[in-house]
C-alpha cells in the first residue's frame, strides 16, 4: 500500500517494527521459527528502504501509528526516537534466537546494527529528551510520547533511563491525574482532547511499561498498568481519554479494539 507523503510522492505504508517484541512475549520457540525469516527481512527493509537520511526514518505519518502528532506538522520523513527504539530491540531479540539457533555470523550483523543504531540513538539526547529529527537534520521541537519509548531499549545508559523516568514523573510534562499524555503538558502543542496531541492511549502506556520493565523498573511499571487499568474501567475501552479528567474526548470512538486488547493483557498480567 502507498500514499503521498508530505513530501508529495508516494510513499509504502508500513507499521512500527514490533514483531519481534510480540513473539518475545509469546515465549513459543516454534513461533520464533515460523516468524523468524519474515521479521529479519523486515528489518533489513527499515535499513535498506526506509532511511534516505541515513537512519531509519518514517516516510508517512500513518506507518508511525501516531498520524497526528505534532512531531508531523512540519517534516515529511522523520527519524524518530521511538523507531529507533524498537529496531534496536528487534535486532537485540533476533540475535539471541539466531545465536540459539547457530547462526552466529547473522547473529553478529544484528548486534552490530544495533549498537550502531543505539549510538546514534544516545547521541540525539538533547540534556531532557530525545527529539525526532527531520531528513534535512532539523530537530523537532515537540516533547511527542515518541521520546519515552527509547526505554525499550537494550543498553540505554543508566543517566539516560533517569532522564526519562524524570519526565514520566514530572506534572509538567507527562504526570498528569491520568498518565500518560502523549504530548507533554508543558509543550505548545499539547491538548487535552486532540488525538495524539496529549489524550492517553492505553497501547501508548503499554509499550511505556513494557520499557520500564526491561530497565528493571517494575514498580513503576505496575504502577502504570494499574492506572490504565483504573483508566478503562471507569471510562471503558474508548480510543483515547483526557489526561486530566480521564474523559473520552468528543472525536474519540468507542470500544476501541487496541484498548480492549491491551486492557484484556494488562488485566491476565495482573490478576
Amino acid at each position: 500500500m502507498a500514499s503521498p507523503s508530505l513530501a508529495h510522492t508516494a510513499v509504502p505504508l508500513t507499521k512500527p517494527p514490533l514483531t519481534a517484541l510480540a513473539v518475545a512475549l509469546m515465549g513459543d520457540q516454534s513461533v520464533v521459527d515460523e516468524f523468524l525469516a519474515t521479521m529479519l527481512a523486515a528489518q533489513e527493509w527499515w535499513y535498506r528502504d526506509s532511511a534516505p537520511a541515513g537512519r531509519p526514518a518514517y516516510l508517512h505519518p500513518y506507518s508511525s501509528g501516531l498520524d497526528d502528532s505534532p512531531i508531523f506538522d512540519h517534516e515529511a520523513i522523520l527519524v524518530s526516537p521511538d523507531l529507533s527504539a524498537y529496531l534496536v530491540l528487534a535486532d537485540r531479540l533476533m540475535a539471541g534466537w539466531l545465536r540459539e539457533r547457530g547462526r552466529d555470523a547473522e547473529a553478529e550483523r544484528c548486534t552490530a546494527r544495533a549498537d550502531a543504531e543505539l549510538a546514534a540513538l544516545i547521541e540525539s539526547w538533547n540534556g531532557e529528551f530525545f527529539p525526532s529529527v527531520g531528513e534535512a537534520g532539523d530537530v523537532v521541537a515537540s516533547e511527542a510520547i515518541v521520546s519515552l519509548m527509547p526505554l525499550l531499549a537494550d543498553g540505554l545508559p543508566p543517566h539516560l533511563v533517569d532522564g526519562i523516568v524524570a519526565a514520566i514523573e514530572d506534572p509538567t510534562r507527562f504526570a498528569t491525574a491520568h498518565p500518560l499524555p502523549t504530548v507533554a503538558v508543558r509543550d505548545p502543542d499539547f491538548s487535552e482532547t486532540r488525538m495524539w496531541r496529549g489524550p492517553v492511549w492505553v497501547n501508548t502506556n503499554w509499550l511505556v511499561a513494557q520499557g520500564l520493565r526491561r530497565q528493571g523498573l517494575i514498580d513503576k511499571a505496575e504502577r502504570l498498568e494499574r492506572a490504565t487499568l483504573e483508566l478503562v474501567a471507569a471510562q471503558g475501552p474508548n480510543e483515547y481519554f483526557r489526561p486530566d479528567t480521564g474523559v473520552k474526548p468528543p472525536r474519540a470512538t468507542t470500544v476501541f479494539g487496541w484498548s480492549a486488547a491491551l486492557t484484556v493483557d494488562l488485566a491476565v498480567a495482573h490478576s
